[in-house]
């Protein structure tokens, strides 16, 4: 049985890896369709209020009304610089790629599936127009491509 549950955020970001205007700093209203894989027992599967407590608190705790960046962006080390000069503290979700929104989607499946669920598909809309659908099989190949350019990389530079 599969179970939906919609969930929306607010972040900015900027893609400088792209250009053009997407290289500018800006922002979306994200919305989110996890799809989950449960099992019924007797005359139930999984609570909603637990998608809620669960993945709703990641979302706002670690995205809403925060700043998607890559960590290899220059503003990245700007902002931590302004945040030390001037003792403030930006809610900031550090990426280890670009901020596309392919690269959304697996942090997101990554996340969600960390805290328990069997996520089969997600569906990260960035826009009215635009939506990316990010599969189980998706998030398997990338981890076991990752973990395959792990074993060849050397060990120490």
């Amino acid at each position: 049985m599969i179970i939906s549950k919609e969930f929306k955020f607010y972040a900015a970001h900027r893609n400088e890896e792209i250009g053009g205007k997407c290289a500018n700093l800006h922002g979306h209203r994200y919305g989110i369709i996890c799809k989950f894989e449960v099992e019924r027992v007797n005359s139930v599967s999984t609570p909603f209020a637990e998608f809620d407590d669960h993945v709703g608190r990641l979302i706002a705790e670690q995205y809403d009304h925060g700043m998607l960046i890559h960590r290899g962006d220059s503003l990245y080390s700007t902002l931590k610089r302004h945040e030390r000069e001037f003792n403030e503290e930006f809610k900031m979700k550090i990426l280890d790629g670009p901020t596309s929104v392919e690269n959304l989607a697996h942090m997101l499946f990554t996340e969600i599936t960390e805290l328990g669920f069997r996520l089969v598909q997600l569906e990260v809309k960035e826009t009215d127009t635009s939506v990316v659908e990010y599969t189980l099989e998706d998030w398997q190949k990338t981890n076991n491509d990752c973990l395959s350019e792990a074993k060849t990389m050397p060990r120490y530079a």
